[in-house]
């Protein structure tokens, strides 16, 4: 099945006549991090803000998200685990990327130097996560940003300062 048919805007973007949309940046959170609402109170001017529904596939809601605001900056704000993180009623980890291959294909479609940075604590931990990493860099064909070490409690991704006023970044006591 060709990437087209998961995005119809992504059809327009084979056609090289066609002009490419002004990506913004987008940050993804699942609803289960802690004070959520303070994150997205802090988020930086310029940042357009999605949470996602508990009871449906994280990656799906993040596939149609994209089709209709595409982004050269993708920040995803969840749970994770070594080699994985979790995204509404779904985990996207090794075992899964197979299943989800096409979807993330098209998530960068038609922008340049796309960049997707996974605010999930341990993520890119032990060899599974780096694997995952690696793997998830070649589907997607963004720069990935991961950490093997907790997100949140003062210690957070260096892009994240593009993301997050610097009062969320002090003051957020809860790790992800």
């Amino acid at each position: 099945m060709p990437i087209s048919s998961v995005c119809p805007r992504l059809q327009s973007l084979v056609d090289l006549s066609t002009p490419r949309v002004n990506p913004i940046r987008l940050v993804v959170f699942d609803p289960r991090v802690q004070h959520l609402q303070m994150l997205l109170a802090g988020l930086q001017p310029n940042i357009q803000a999605h949470v996602l529904a508990p009871e449906r596939d994280g990656i799906d809601q993040v596939s149609a998200l994209l089709c209709k605001l595409p982004t050269a900056e993708l920040t995803l704000v969840t749970t994770g685990f070594s080699g994985g993180l979790c995204l509404g009623a779904s985990r996207l980890e090794l075992s899964s990327l197979p299943e989800y291959e096409l979807q993330l294909r098209g998530w960068f479609v038609g922008v340049e130097s796309p960049e997707l940075s996974l605010l999930s604590g341990g993520v890119a931990k032990g060899v599974k996560g780096q694997e995952f990493i690696a793997q998830l860099t070649s589907i997607t064909g963004a720069v990935v940003r991961a950490s093997a070490q907790p997100i949140g409690q003062g210690h957070w991704l260096t892009a994240t300062a593009k993301t997050f006023k610097p009062v969320v970044l002090n003051t957020y006591s809860a790790t992800l």
